[in-house]
């Protein structure tokens, strides 16, 4: 018993050993670190500076276009009417179709027009019957008031019936005159070559003087009508060139002239009408057709032009930085409406300033800047 009590008392005394070598240990690994000082901290990484390209502005010469849209219309809208009351006997016409002038368009009936001429050519036949007799009777007088045989009084009666028969006849004159007009009214002949945008008239239908009858749009030159804005309508002269381009005819260009410079600006809108006339033999330009109109307008020789793709979006504006003191500032430009690769600069910009073309997605107001070479846009 004793003995085992021994080695009980021999094993702890060698515990107890361990435990103090593992905590001398342990303090020695704590003081040798407090020795060597704080951990200094991880560096943080620089920033990286966008690299962009430049364009330094200068002025050019600019042959200035613009763009706008419009319709296109015919140059003659006409209106097919008579100016008596008949009733219509054929109808030789549809709508949307084309006919030539002198094309025969109504027949009307023109059986009464052709009794009002036959005695319209009667009274014609009297008259100048009595007009003759009137002219011989005064001739006669006159013989004998130089032999003293006729009064004064009876020569003058007899010129007062000259000068009468003179007007009847003149009248039944008139009036067969018109019978004749009224008679070839009865054949409605197309007075221009075009196509026929209304049919207002039925066989068997009695019109009245001045009753629409159906009307025609001239084709083989049509006008086209567009709106341009109050910075634009002074570099515009009438005669000048334009081009014109419809999705209803693809492919096709077709050269304009301009004949119209509106004087007096919508009140609704604030632009001003221009209108254009364009050859259309072929007839696929129709009324009512939308057109895309490039007009060619002053030369500027002094102008300050940047490209389209220089132009960013920030908060809703159309924005281009300029590098100034190695930084990007911001600038909105007032430029001119164009839909050219090549815009002209109203305002906000001027030569000498370098504008950054390329890489100015990544861009704020203000941000540092590595400008490298490239290529000239």
């Amino acid at each position: 018993m004793a003995r085992s009590t021994q080695m009980n008392r021999g094993a702890m005394v060698s515990l107890n050993h361990g435990s103090l070598s593992c905590l001398i240990l342990l303090l020695s690994l704590a003081l040798s670190a407090c020795s060597r000082g704080p951990a200094e901290p991880a560096a943080a990484p620089e920033p990286r500076i966008p690299q962009v390209q430049t364009l330094t502005l200068e002025p050019r010469t600019w042959n200035q276009t613009l763009d706008a849209y419009g319709v296109v219309e015919p140059t003659e809208d006409v209106a097919i009417t008579v100016d008596f009351s008949a009733q219509v006997a054929a109808v030789h016409f549809e709508e949307g179709q084309r006919v030539e002038e002198g094309q025969l368009l109504i027949e009307l009936d023109a059986r009464k027009r052709g009794l009002r001429l036959t005695q319209a050519a009667t009274e014609v036949e009297q008259t100048r019957a009595g007009l003759e007799e009137a002219r011989l009777d005064l001739e006669r007088r006159q013989g004998l008031a130089g032999s003293g045989a006729v009064s004064r009084e009876v020569l003058d009666r007899s010129e007062l019936a000259l000068r009468r028969s003179t007007a009847r006849y003149e009248e039944a004159l008139a009036a067969q005159h018109l019978a004749e007009r009224e008679l070839s009214e009865s054949r409605v002949l197309s007075p221009v070559s075009g196509i026929v945008d209304r049919k207002s008239a039925e066989p068997g239908e009695t019109v009245m003087p001045g009753q629409l009858l159906g009307s025609l749009h001239t084709v083989d030159r049509v006008r086209v009508r567009v709106y341009v804005g109050e910075r634009e309508v002074n570099a515009l002269r009438v005669g000048t060139d334009a081009e014109v381009h419809s999705p209803g005819v693809r492919g096709r260009l077709y050269p304009a002239k301009i004949e119209a410079v509106g004087i007096k600006a919508d009140p609704e809108t604030g632009n001003f009408p221009v209108r254009l006339t364009l050859a259309n033999e072929d007839g696929l330009l129709r009324p009512g057709m939308t057109a895309r109109v490039r007009l060619q307008g002053l030369k500027d020789p002094r102008a300050l032009l940047i490209p389209d793709s220089a132009l960013v979006d920030r908060r809703r504006r159309r924005v281009v930085y300029v590098i100034r003191e190695g930084r990007a500032v911001e600038v909105e430009p007032l430029l001119r409406a164009s839909l050219a690769e090549w815009i002209p600069v109203l305002e906000g910009l001027q030569a000498g300033d370098r504008l950054v073309v390329a890489g100015m997605e990544q861009l704020i107001d203000g941000s540092p800047v590595e400008v490298v070479a490239g290529p000239t846009p």
